[in-house]
């Protein structure tokens, strides 16, 4: 039998990102997987957990001695050399099975290195009792604020399980506002730059989970327009005007944890030491890529239920791309912001005071 197999450059969390393109591809994958996710992300979530994480030791790397520092006639990829001699194991390569992609599409503020380093250590864990539903589970790493609704990628979650997490998609609760507006009362950055009108609009209205609920939607609606804006800049002008509202230099780090406790992260160090070059370019060029992806893609990703704005707001998109066109980059960038403001006005008043 002969079997054609194809290199992938890409994790298989970035695989169902790049092929899952509609509900064909997400029934389809669903079927394959027997599972039943409601959209991709709980399906590479879901993948994560339960089959990369419970089945990938039944892969091997390759040929390999057993006894770590002897050279037996293939090649010396034993324990102690593996990262250097195995191509496979070289350490930006590790580095992406931690790596949440998500915050590099939706363009979010915040330490994403420390982050994506501190949800790979909740994948350690052993099984504890989930803090949401009692059960003895592995525990998983969930957003206080999720991104996809405009909050920062930080490194700061709640333990919970996979259920309990999945179930909770991108939506959050009374106590997840409470609790973001006491870690902003600390001096910790919770949302991106461009989700930060809405929120200032709507967290201390908030007073019950049903309007959490409602306020959930609503950052969704204003996050989905504002990438709606981003990649209409993008398609017009290119990615050097849009460079500056990404973070590259937190890939020029390794981020390793003391007293980490996946059920009390206040007493969590976080020790940070710079990479050699070559990780760092190879970090900050897929943060890079994967963020401009999203833009190119972000028309054939649009949820139908999402009500966009662009229409009322075209006149101004226009003006932007002509400022930047014409070099005048810190005339776009006060434009582009007040654009957002107004969006995130005209949402709060239609959404929420109606």
């Amino acid at each position: 039998m002969s079997v054609d197999l194809e290199h992938f450059d890409l994790t298989i969390s970035e695989i169902v990102e790049q092929f899952c393109l509609n509900e064909n591809d997400l029934n389809g994958l669903n079927k394959f997987f027997k599972v039943s996710c409601k959209d991709k992300n709980e399906l590479i979530e879901i993948i994560n957990q339960h089959f990369v994480k419970n089945y990938s030791n039944l892969f091997s790397p390759g040929v390999m001695s057993n006894p770590p520092d002897r050279f037996d006639g293939f090649h010396s990829d034993g324990a102690c050399c593996r990262s250097i001699s195995d191509k496979g194991r070289h350490k930006p390569n590790m580095k992406t099975y931690t790596q949440d992609r998500r915050a590099y599409e939706h363009w979010a503020d915040g330490d994403f290195n420390a982050a994506n380093r501190l949800m790979g250590e909740f994948q350690k864990t052993n099984n504890i009792k989930c803090p949401i539903c009692g059960k003895i589970a592995s525990m998983t790493a969930d957003h206080i604020g999720p991104i996809s609704l405009g909050f920062s990628h930080r490194p700061k979650f709640n333990p919970m399980c996979l259920s309990c997490n999945s179930a909770k998609n991108n939506r959050f609760t009374y106590s997840d506002v409470l609790q973001l507006i006491e870690d902003e009362a600390k001096g910790e950055s919770v949302i991106s730059w461009h989700s930060k009108d809405i929120w200032e609009l709507l967290k201390n209205e908030v007073k019950t989970d049903d309007q959490a609920k409602t306020l959930s939607n609503i950052m969704l609606t204003c996050h989905q327009n504002v990438l709606k804006i981003f990649s209409i800049i993008y398609h017009n002008t290119g990615k050097e005007f849009l460079k500056r509202y990404l973070n590259p230099e937190f890939a020029m780090f390794d981020v390793r944890f003391d007293k980490f406790d996946s059920l009390d992260l206040s007493k969590l160090v976080i020790i940070k030491n710079v990479l050699d070059s070559k990780n760092k370019e190879s970090n900050k060029n897929r943060y890079l890529r994967i963020s401009f992806e999203a833009l190119e893609d972000f028309d054939a990703k649009i949820n139908r239920k999402t009500k966009f704005y662009i229409e009322l707001i075209k006149s101004d998109i226009i003006e932007i791309v002509d400022l930047i066109k014409s070099g005048k980059d810190i005339e776009a960038d006060v434009k582009l912001k007040a654009v957002i403001k107004k969006l995130s006005e005209k949402i709060y008043t239609e959404m929420w005071s109606n």
